[in-house]
């Protein structure tokens, strides 16, 4: 059935889209979803909607649409047969579903089929969000681009890779792959996804076109234990099925992949006192033996029948020990003096000669949850926290490592670049050296996107400037980049570069030593700022210059300072990168201003103009979490930036009240941050749950600033692994400079 709203190149298109909506008492917003369909901007399109035997007024509200769209009805059977049987009707030959409640941007149809027939792909897929009626839109969403890693294992590792009214789908490879499985109850989509996307190309449409209603009832997020066994079921029954798109992954990774995911959903029913879930998942991992022995103090439990399982938890939640320390720090119900000897002995005897016991006071557990990886004689350290240190397939950690601990380093002073494997702590492989370097962030060493097992990112100093390479860890070639390099776009085809020697002069701590700044006696400079260096022809462009910025609405402290750039980050799709413009006198006021902008340097945005700016990272593509100044308020907060309507979010206000390097895990579901020392010279690391900023704190970390401070400080700048299960800090506690791993099994 064709669609009345053609767009202009409607002459162009001449394939139809089938789109199937199944419908069971969707009264409230069927004729919202309907609309969505027949306002498509693509012109060629027919509408099936099986009624699935509602017993509401949907078939009236069906009867209302008349001719436009094809109606069938049956008695009821699931969203699953419904869709089949209207798969079965279809004459398009592309394919697409959308639920009774859900509904697509305009030209959703029209950008996904102009993809597909452009790529030749058997499947186009694009980004989400979730929105509703009372509750507040979660961030959209735009999933990875799945053709440039291992798909079978990305497919693998989410438990849905996009929702099913997100994708456009060739109808013969829908038929070929055997349309839905009505075994399953529910995940029917991801099974079919699985089935089509690690069997067929498939290609990313990077806009936000579908979106997803929740509405509170009837749905199955309030059946998370259910959800997730299926989820499990589904993975077990296409690897059983599949032996031969799996056989390069290992036993254990399979594990992972599997019992492990769903093991960590079931962590994810406990923190949230979603118990009867934790109860179901726990019992089963237990029952079935996947689960470590670090797990046991959390799964025991779970052979505790359900009801008395959910009443014990509940009344662990609290304890007397949690009274009591109310009591006491809360209520205040004691003397000052009292208290502050009593935070004396517990954060400097008890933490130095029973651990033990303060981790039981401190954090609730008596175990360590920090693993060296690194060791004596010489320091290790990997440096920032915006980067992962592990590989893809997660065998290897890359490394610094120093001989001295005690001072900035020297343009003659050689750092050592390598990596540690996890699984056998202080196995430092050297893989070269470099100068250019600094403790901050050491050489800017990174993996290649497009490579990140075998190839990596550094910079080096050579015949009297500062250069990039990217080094093959196998062959051991290198290629050379007149630039260094700050950071890489996730796609592997751009990296971005800075002028390191103008930071080791206005900025110590994150500049190199050893290459005059030819701008030094210029304050903002016509010719230098970001440059955009092209990782294959190994060409650089200025896109914005120092001389722009600072004639961009000046500001009386601009005059006379001289002006610099640092921090750059790019957003998850490579389309935006944010960084900052920082300008001084002296180094007693600093300004910053926060900026983002496209690779081809267009589109400049200030997204914060409030002067003191800290550090951040992308949430997603159009949201960033940073430390500042609010605006509106006097003090600094942690604030979440919304890029396109402009909004300035304050997160958890009472809770996060100083800076620290934060960074959200794969799934951003948990933010990690840490603090710089505090009186007892104790540095925290601890998560944040995004959904409702609940903080967890993991390890305080003794870090003396009479020892390390300034340029040679020793940030812990954690730094998330790719699974998102592990966290890798920088820390002097032991007395050098070593590389930590937490591990977050039990905890998230």
């Amino acid at each position: 059935m064709k669609n009345e709203s053609p767009s202009n190149n409607s002459s162009e298109n001449h394939d139809l889209i089938s789109v199937i909506m199944p419908c069971y008492n969707a009264e409230a917003f069927l004729a919202d979803s309907i609309n969505s369909v027949l306002n498509q901007s693509y012109p060629h399109i027919e509408l099936i909607v099986v009624d699935d035997g509602s017993t509401d007024n949907s078939r009236a509200i069906l009867d209302g649409f008349g001719k436009r769209i094809k109606t069938l009805f049956q008695s009821n059977c699931g969203p699953g047969p419904a869709r089949n049987r209207g798969i079965e009707q279809a004459a398009g030959e592309f394919i697409a579903f959308l639920d009774s409640d859900d509904y697509w941007d305009p030209r959703c149809l029209e950008l996904l089929y102009k993809t597909i027939k452009s790529s030749g792909a058997a499947l186009a897929y694009c980004g989400w969000q979730n929105v509703g009626k009372t509750t507040k839109p979660t961030p959209a969403y735009i999933p990875p681009n799945y053709e440039t890693g291992d798909k079978v294992q990305d497919f693998l590792r989410s438990a849905a890779p996009w929702p099913i009214h997100a994708a456009l789908v060739r109808h013969d490879v829908l038929k070929q792959s055997g349309s839905f499985d009505e075994q399953w109850a529910t995940c029917m989509d991801y099974d079919l996804w699985l089935r089509i996307g690690t069997t067929h190309p498939i290609v990313l449409v990077p806009e936000v076109l579908a979106f997803y209603r929740h509405h509170g009832t009837g749905q199955i997020t309030s059946k998370q234990w259910r959800q997730a066994e299926n989820v499990l079921k589904v993975k077990l029954h296409f690897i059983k099925n599949h032996p031969d798109l799996v056989k390069h992954l290992t036993p254990a990774r399979l594990d992972e992949l599997t019992y492990g995911a769903y093991l960590k959903r079931g962590f994810d029913a406990y923190w949230k006192r979603d118990l009867v879930s934790a109860h179901k998942i726990f019992r089963k991992c237990l029952l079935s033996r996947h689960c470590k022995l670090s797990d046991l103090k959390y799964l025991l439990f779970a052979l505790l029948p359900e009801g008395l399982y959910v009443k014990f938890i509940s009344f662990s939640d609290k304890s007397i020990l949690e009274k009591i320390k109310h009591f006491v720090f809360v209520q205040k119900c004691i003397p000052w003096s009292v208290s502050k000897k009593l935070s004396d002995w517990t954060e400097k005897k008890l933490y130095f000669n029973y651990p033990f016991f303060y981790r039981l006071i401190k954090f609730k557990t008596i175990k360590n949850r920090v693993t060296p990886l690194t060791g004596e004689p010489n320091h290790h350290f990997f440096g920032y926290y915006d980067k992962t240190p592990w590989s893809e397939s997660g065998d290897k950690i890359l490394t610094h490592s120093a001989v001295f601990n005690d001072r900035p380093p020297t343009p003659n002073d050689i750092l050592t670049i390598g990596y540690v494997t996890p699984n056998n702590p202080h196995s430092f492989t050297k893989v070269t050296e470099t100068k250019a370097w600094n403790w901050q962030q050491g050489a800017m060493l990174q993996w290649h996107p497009l490579a990140p097992d075998s190839k990596i990112f550094f910079n080096d100093r050579s015949d009297g400037k500062f250069i990039g390479i990217c080094y093959d860890l196998e062959t051991k070639e290198k290629i050379e980049y007149s630039r260094p390099i700050y950071a890489v776009s996730p796609k592997g085809d751009l990296a971005y570069s800075i002028n390191y020697s103008r930071l080791f002069d206005f900025r110590p701590g994150y500049g190199y030593a050893g290459v005059p700044d030819p701008f030094r006696d210029h304050q903002q400079p016509t010719n230098d700022g970001i440059f955009k260096i092209d990782l294959n022809s190994g060409n650089s462009d200025l896109i914005v210059s120092l001389k722009q910025l600072a004639d961009l609405n000046p500001l009386p402290s601009m005059q006379n300072a001289n002006h610099y750039i640092n921090h750059i980050q790019i957003c998850p799709s490579g389309e935006r990168l944010a960084f900052f413009h920082i300008w001084h006198i002296d180094d007693k006021e600093w300004y910053v201003r926060f900026y983002t902008i496209k690779p081809d340097g267009s589109d400049l945005d200030c997204l914060l103009d409030t002067g003191d700016i800290s550090h951040y990272d992308w949430m997603n593509e159009n949201n960033i979490l940073v430390w500042a100044k609010h605006p509106n308020t006097t003090n600094n907060h942690f604030l979440l930036c919304n890029l396109n309507n402009k909004s300035i979010n304050i997160i958890g206000k009472e809770e996060l009240k100083e800076d620290g390097h934060c960074s959200f895990s794969p799934d951003r579901k948990w933010i990690v941050n840490d603090t710089y020392p505090n009186e007892y010279d104790h540095r925290t690391l601890m998560l944040i749950r995004n959904s409702d900023h609940k903080i967890i704190r993991l390890h305080n970390f003794y870090s003396p600033k009479n020892k390390w401070w300034g340029e040679i400080r020793c940030d812990l700048h954690p730094r998330w692994n790719r699974n998102g299960d592990k966290i890798c800090v920088d820390s002097v506690h032991s007395g050098t400079r070593q590389m930590y791993v937490i591990d977050l099994k039990g905890i998230i």
